[in-house]
């Protein structure tokens, strides 16, 4: 099937960040909290042993959590995304 403009308009990244899904199985994330993916495809906080033990799975840093619904003069929706700054 054809994919709508919404579709292209989405952004995967900018100036090193991405607006990405949180894993519902994810304890409430913060600016500055360690993120890694989660099984189901999205983020998730990492704690502090992972973080020691597992720092190859490190891919960002919450940067920002955003309370506005769209983003940009192209008005993408937020959609519940978070920021993360890029590893």
């Amino acid at each position: 099937g054809e994919k709508s403009d919404k579709f292209y308009s989405l952004p995967v990244a900018l100036s090193g960040r991405v607006l990405a899904y949180v894993s519902e199985k994810s304890k409430p994330l913060f600016i500055g909290d360690t993120v890694c993916a989660a099984n189901d495809g999205k983020i998730r906080k990492m704690n502090w042993l992972e973080k020691v033990l597992y720092p190859e799975s490190i891919i960002g840093v919450v940067g920002g959590i955003p309370d506005y619904k769209e983003w940009g003069s192209e008005k993408v929706q937020v959609d519940g995304r978070i920021w993360i700054n890029l590893k």
